[in-house]
Parts: C-alpha cells; sequence; structure tokens
C-alpha cells in the first residue's frame, strides 16, 4: 500500500535482436539467455511475449551485410522492415513495435553515423540518414521509433520526415523515445556483441563512450578549478593571504 514505486508487466519494453540469414537464433555468449533471432524465432517470441502481456518491444536489425552508409537500416527488404511487417502480421496490435533507430547495426564501420573524409561523424548527413529510416520504418509498421544515435537535431529532423511522409506514428508523443544504448563498457561489450559479428562495432562504441568520458572528466575539472579559485579569492579578501606567499 505504501509502496512509492510499483514495477509491473505492463511497463516493460522487451529489447529483441533479429539477424538477416540465419534460421536458427544464435546465442549472445555475453548476454545469456538474449538471442539474434531469425524473423520466425522472433514472431514465435513477440507471440510468447503478447501471452505474458508484454506491451511492447524494441527492436534491433542486424544485416548481412554492411557497408560505409548503412544502406539496410533505410532499405524496405532490410531486415529491420522485414521484420517489422512479420511482426505486425502475426501479433497485429497486441504489442507496440519500437524499431531502434540508429546506424551502428548497419555501418561497416560501426558508427552511430555517417563519416566525413578525417573520419568524424558528420552530423548534418547523419540526419539526412535518420530521416530516411524513420519513413522506412513507419512504412513497414513501426509504432514508434526510438533514435540512439544522439546527433544532434535528431527528433525535429524525424519529426519532419514523418510528417512530411504522412506518418502518424509518434503524433501523440511530445518527443520520439531515444533510449540510453550503453552508457558502461560492459554494456558496450555486451551490446556490440548482439549488433556484430564486425570488430570495428565495439572499436567505435569505445571511442564514442571514451569521448564522453574524457568530457565529462573535463568538465569536472573545470568546475574544481572554478572553486579553488572562489576559495582563494574569498580567503585573499578575508585574510590579506595571496598565492604564493
Amino acid at each position: 500500500m505504501v509502496a512509492e514505486t510499483r514495477i509491473g508487466v505492463d511497463d516493460l519494453i522487451a529489447p529483441l535482436f533479429v539477424r538477416e540469414g540465419i534460421s536458427e537464433p544464435q546465442p549472445i555468449l555475453s548476454m545469456p539467455g538474449v538471442v539474434q533471432h531469425s524473423v520466425s524465432s522472433l514472431v514465435r517470441e513477440a507471440e510468447r511475449l503478447v501471452d505474458l502481456k508484454v506491451p511492447a518491444i524494441v527492436l534491433f536489425g542486424i544485416p548481412a551485410e554492411k557497408d560505409e552508409v548503412g544502406s539496410g537500416a533505410s532499405d524496405p527488404d532490410g531486415i529491420c522492415q522485414v521484420a517489422l511487417r512479420a511482426l505486425r502480421s502475426a501479433v497485429g496490435d497486441e504489442l507496440v513495435l519500437i524499431p531502434d533507430l540508429c546506424l551502428d547495426e548497419y555501418t561497416a564501420h560501426g558508427h552511430c553515423g555517417l563519416l566525413d573524409g578525417d573520419g568524424e561523424v558528420d552530423n548534418d548527413s547523419t540526419l539526412v540518414r535518420y530521416a530516411e529510416i524513420a519513413v522506412a520504418q513507419g512504412d513497414a509498421g513501426a509504432d514508434l521509433v526510438a533514435p540512439s544515435g544522439m546527433m544532434d537535431g535528431q527528433v525535429a529532423t524525424i519529426r519532419a520526415a514523418l510528417d512530411a511522409a504522412g506518418q502518424e506514428i509518434g503524433r501523440y508523443i511530445p518527443k520520439q523515445m531515444a533510449e540510453a544504448k550503453a552508457t558502461e563498457m560492459t554494456l558496450a561489450n555486451a551490446y556490440a556483441d548482439c549488433i556484430g559479428p564486425v570488430s570495428t562495432v565495439r572499436d567505435g562504441i569505445r571511442l564514442r563512450l571514451r569521448t564522453q568520458f574524457l568530457d565529462q572528466h573535463a568538465l569536472e575539472i573545470r568546475q574544481l578549478t572554478m572553486t579553488i579559485e572562489r576559495v582563494v579569492s574569498r580567503l585573499s579578501a578575508e585574510y590579506g593571504v595571496t598565492p604564493g606567499s
């Protein structure tokens, strides 16, 4: 009666991985009990989740082939779109279908965006791809999209693309659902295993996490420096002490 928070099955979203070109589920060793599904085993799992009253899934597609621009992410016959159509046909509206909207599963380099000539992620050209992916996922039957690439302006770009295509998905939600994919290295390694096999996928995730780590600590150092400067200034004013004296 007095519990502050209650979690029930209707609060859950099941993450599922579907891999192109396999006939049987493939275990993910770093995540016991989690598999890369074939389309048929994915449908069976979705039907099981319906029986369990789980209301939604977030779907990650793993293509058989990857390239520099992640072509499979927006291909109408790409693995995620094929899976979405199969799921919609099998379970109808019994599950909310939420595909991951990113490029790291589909690019040969494993980054969430397109790379420029210097090997850096190009934000603006990536947004064009995100718009294309969103429309393809909507056409395939997605209820929501889950952009997880952390590009500046991604939500507005995706919403504009869906509106222009006449897509109603996410209409009554202020912003498309955004995920936190991998915030610690152990989770990053496991996630890389889920969307592999590509060695550079893990390298790309490691690079992003390392950059975030360094940025965070640089901010903490700046804040600490400002605090020390304020303390020194106060001591100087109150006691006439000057640094180094």
